[in-house]
């Protein structure tokens, strides 16, 4: 998993989202030491960090072209074929965290799983765009 979080942090410190990527890939290895990244009951996982060297958010969604086997604390290992890696900057504002944070609890969803799984981009995009769009409608609505 070492050289395919280097990779994805290289590929995001060229597009100018991050300096140090050697750092933030650390950063994500030593999340996953804590506890596996894994999202339960599926060939995915998410990786994800806060960091300095982080200067725009990001979520992306990554196929590996080798499969990968992933210890579980509590069970079998597992293969992992695709991992998303959500990155944003240390200092963020309260809002920005309530985005990342409703992104993250979407990925609990079964529909929202199905699609990361199949990989179809448009289908991805639309899902979260929908979701998204809701969650800030109900957001201003109570505001």
């Amino acid at each position: 998993m070492h050289a395919a979080l280097d990779d994805a942090c290289r590929r995001e410190e060229a597009l100018g989202l991050l300096s140090g990527a050697a750092a933030v890939r650390d950063r994500l290895l030593g999340r996953e030491e804590q506890g596996s990244q894994m999202i339960p009951g599926t060939g995915l996982a998410l990786f994800h960090t806060r960091a300095t060297e982080i200067s725009q958010s990001t979520l992306k969604l990554y196929r590996l072209c080798k499969p990968v086997r992933m210890p579980q604390q509590d069970g079998p290992s597992v293969q992992l074929d695709r991992f998303l890696l959500m990155l944003a900057p240390r200092a963020l504002a309260r809002e920005s965290l309530e985005v990342l944070s409703e992104i993250s609890a979407m990925l609990l969803d079964e529909e929202t799983i199905a699609l990361l799984e199949g990989g179809d981009e448009t289908a991805i995009r639309e899902r979260m765009t929908t979701h998204l769009r809701g969650f800030f409608l109900t957001k201003t609505e109570s505001e």
